[in-house]
């Protein structure tokens, strides 16, 4: 899995052929690649033996759309036999379908622009390329990249007490001011401080859970199999909607945590602080 920077396509030919934008927000604004995980259901359906996962997020209403792509196990851009030598393989690359990949944000690029000699998916990004390229790779609008590792979650955190959780990470080795100031905002997220937690026993349940791994960005539930953390008692919907397509009951796959939120802004406030830009 990976966090932030641009998605790394399964199919590389046929992926959107525009920006992914907010369709609840009026000015319709681009989305921000958030992470994007691996999670093959072939099992299932072979006709998922290679499938991936996209996480959008708006950066205005915090509104969020996940992209599914699936391939079989034959197709036209990975060996079919794992044992299959790979050196000079280039079907998955986008030179091999000539696609064109905004330098930007990673989606779909409209043309190439003569000066900067990269394609763009709009203007927008051909303007803050010109504008941040020359102060290193950073752009306002990508978030930074990182490995989303994958680990089994502890059954107990044998130094954490579950009666008595106050705060979703642990700051005993880190007293630094701005440390504590996003551990507070973290809190504020989950709408949860002292006195709400006294009367939420939900927020109570999740504080103490996620404790076992203040680390963990994602919970990811293999063929569908598990439960959701709630973070308040409400708003809490009363019932998950069908699947509108074909009407079959919808199963949670994975959660995004707040700790996921956490490590994304707070890499893009020092990024954006050690170029001296404020941005959203």
């Amino acid at each position: 899995g990976q966090l932030g920077g641009k998605p790394s396509w399964l199919n590389i030919r046929d992926i959107p052929e525009k920006p992914v934008v907010c369709s609840k927000c009026e000015e319709k604004p681009q989305l921000r690649f958030l992470c994007q995980l691996y999670a093959p259901l072939d099992q299932i359906e072979p006709a998922a033996f290679h499938r991936s996962l996209y996480v959008f997020g708006c950066p205005n209403c915090s509104s969020i759309k996940v992209l599914r792509c699936q391939l079989p196990k034959d197709n036209d851009f990975f060996p079919a036999s794992s044992t299959f030598d790979t050196d000079g393989w280039i079907q998955h690359l986008p030179a091999a379908h000539q696609t064109k990949l905004c330098h930007v944000c990673g989606q779909r690029g409209k043309g190439t622009c003569p000066v900067q000699k990269v394609s763009f998916c709009g203007r927008h990004h051909q303007l803050e390329y010109k504008k941040h390229s020359k102060k290193g790779s950073w752009m306002p609008s990508v978030y930074a990249k990182s490995e989303l590792v994958v680990e089994q979650e502890p059954d107990v955190d044998q130094n954490t007490t579950e009666e008595d959780p106050e705060t979703l990470f642990d700051n005993a080795q880190d007293s630094d001011e701005d440390e504590d100031l996003e551990q507070e905002d973290l809190n504020n997220l989950v709408g949860s401080n002292r006195n709400t937690e006294e009367e939420d026993p939900v927020t109570s349940e999740f504080k103490a859970r996620i404790k076992r791994a203040p680390e963990q960005c994602l919970r990811y539930f293999p063929e569908f199999k598990g439960d959701e953390l709630w973070m308040l008692s409400e708003p809490k919907p009363k019932e998950i909607p069908s699947c509108e397509c074909c009407g079959a009951e919808r199963k949670c796959e994975f959660q995004i945590m707040p700790q996921m939120l956490y490590h994304l802004l707070q890499e893009h406030r020092k990024r954006s602080s050690t170029k001296s830009i404020i941005t959203a």
